[in-house]
């Protein structure tokens, strides 16, 4: 196998299309609003690589809250910085530049007593429903459950914490082939998707461009080649993600 060849196969595969609908959508999208998780050295390396394209962005965000938070009590100010940096290394420059603006208000207004009795709700509502989780479940579970307070409304905190139930169960195997089966699922599922449907998954370009990059990072990694992605039909698609 031509493995430079058949890179640059899956490179052109995976380029993303001329559309332009995202002008009208606001906000980001979440990173809990994934149909699966993959953690493995490709997925960490792609995410280092981001940190250090995007680290001058946010280092601007990092102080417009500063500047935007000093003159609260020292207390306040170093719990609200301090969760400020968590978000910032779980979301990205683009989402980021949405976010800060809520992300102050909230800082100004949720009293601390607030955040760790909602955190509380949500860790024993997991608890409740992810029994013996292995490591790779336990960390995930603790991103969402620290971050989910201070990404969704009340109203909205449980439905979620419940759809991330059922993302991590759709992702707690993280070995090798299921991984790799589920890189090749999700670049066949995103040659398949019409324009509309591209446009309903994300809501701006650059949240679908990077997911594009993404999975040309794993390609590479599990040395994937175009001919298996083709030997996917759309009917084996559909009973792979119903069964999942």
């Amino acid at each position: 196998m031509d493995v430079a060849k058949d890179t640059e196969k899956i490179s052109n595969l995976l380029k993303p299309r001329d559309i332009n609908c995202w002008e009208k959508k606001t906000g980001f999208l979440s990173p809990w609003a994934r149909p699966i998780l993959i953690d493995n050295k490709a997925s960490r390396r792609f995410r280092e690589k981001q940190e250090c394209l995007e680290a001058e962005d946010k280092a601007c965000y990092f102080n417009a809250v500063e500047e935007q938070l000093i003159s609260m009590k020292s207390l306040e100010y170093r719990f609200w910085m301090a969760e400020y940096a968590f978000m910032s290394r779980l979301l990205d420059a683009s989402q980021l530049q949405f976010y800060v603006p809520a992300f102050i208000q909230l800082a100004h207004l949720m009293p601390r007593k607030l955040i760790f009795h909602r955190r509380q709700g949500v860790r024993k509502f997991l608890k409740n429903r992810l029994v013996d989780p292995n490591p790779f479940v336990q960390v995930q579970t603790n991103k969402f459950v620290r971050s989910s307070v201070l990404l969704y409304p009340a109203r909205l905190l449980f439905e979620m914490a419940e759809l991330f139930v059922d993302l991590i169960r759709r992702s707690e195997n993280q070995s090798f082939t299921t991984n790799r089966l589920r890189v090749l699922m999700s670049v066949r599922a995103h040659q398949l998707l019409s324009d509309e449907e591209i446009c309903g998954r994300f809501k701006k370009r650059s949240e679908y461009e990077k997911e594009l990059q993404f999975l040309q990072s794993q390609c590479q990694y599990y040395k994937i080649r175009v001919s298996e992605i083709y030997r996917i039909s759309a009917e084996t698609l559909e009973q792979y993600w119903a069964g999942l």
